[in-house]
């Protein structure tokens, strides 16, 4: 919150949405003056929760940052310079830094966050064409040169995940074209709204990092089964609604199902041997037979002294 209110250029509003939290945060929000605004209801998940404040905004440009996560102190200043020198933007997201309980992980860590930023084939970053514009701080009179990248992301976007939710701003036009976020989706709402939103015109990248990310084991992008079926019914969902992508690049989406497929399959062993063979079974038509899923089926099927013995005898 404390980061949010010393930006250097003010928010106009601040809208906190506590999705039903056990903890103080209701009776710390509630002291803050305007303009903060507290909205507490049920828990409904992280897409309620984005839905509700998106409504609640008034303004033109909407930014969001989790209660996890420090925002840097020309965050929205930068943001809304991005906007000013491309009119054309609709979504504006950065680079960020991570920290955990220790203390500072990386200064820049979304290269190694989403590594599906960068397009093996060519070498080079999906992020876009890169560009620049000139800064003025509010707190000094000198301009500073900052580089960012714009690109139209639908068609990779569709594939993976490499826009990082809590540092994007974007105007109030493109929620209400792409529409709310799916709250049937425990944890990748973010990647499938983005995918809806992207279809809408350019997004921009801003390689300075604007927010520090705090990482720590109970973080929802770790829920690894929720994940993966999550990434299931978003891959299918665009194949349904998008039948010209889906044949134009088949074998890819058919790869990315079956990965997510045999990923569901180890998330859920534990929990249900027979639903992991059923993930397994799925991922045949869609990735083939290959060492990784024979694997996947032994450590489904056997005894873990077993596997733990056939894993010895292979690289012995």
């Amino acid at each position: 919150m404390d980061s949010i209110l010393l930006q250097s250029v003010p928010a106009a509003e601040i809208v906190v949405v506590d999705d039903g939290s056990t903890d103080q945060t209701a009776e710390i929000v509630a002291r803050y003056p305007p303009p903060v605004a507290l909205i507490r209801q049920r828990n409904q998940g992280l897409a309620a929760a984005r839905n509700t404040g998106c409504l609640a905004a008034t303004g033109e440009l909407i930014a969001f940052i989790d209660a996890d996560d420090v925002a840097m102190p020309q965050r929205l200043e930068l943001q809304l310079a991005c906007f000013e020198a491309d009119p054309s933007v609709l979504l504006v997201s950065s680079d960020f830094s991570a920290f955990n309980g220790a203390g500072k992980v990386s200064d820049t860590y979304h290269s190694s966050y989403y590594p599906a930023m960068w397009d093996p084939q060519i070498g080079q970053s999906l992020l876009g064409e890169p560009r620049s514009f000139w800064a003025t701080s509010q707190s000094s009179e000198n301009a500073a040169k900052v580089r960012y990248y714009v690109g139209h992301h639908y068609s990779n976007l569709v594939h993976d995940m490499y826009i990082h939710p809590p540092t994007i701003m974007f105007r109030r036009e493109l929620f209400d074209l792409a529409g709310p976020f799916d709250a049937s989706l425990r944890n990748l709402c973010d990647w499938e709204w983005l995918i809806r939103a992207s279809k809408y015109g350019p997004f921009a990248f801003l390689s300075l990092p604007l927010i520090a990310y705090r990482l720590h084991q109970g973080q929802m992008s770790r829920r690894a089964s929720e994940t993966h079926t999550d990434s299931i019914v978003i891959t299918q969902r665009v194949m349904k609604r998008d039948p010209e992508i889906a044949r134009k690049d088949v074998v890819r989406f058919k790869q990315d199902l079956g990965d997510y497929q045999l990923g569901a399959a180890e998330a859920a062993r534990r929990s249900s041997k027979l639903a992991a063979i059923e993930y397994i079974l799925r991922s045949i038509p869609n990735r083939g037979i290959d060492r990784r899923t024979l694997a996947a089926l032994l450590r489904t099927t056997l005894p873990s002294s077993v596997v733990a013995k056939l894993h010895a005898l292979i690289h012995a």
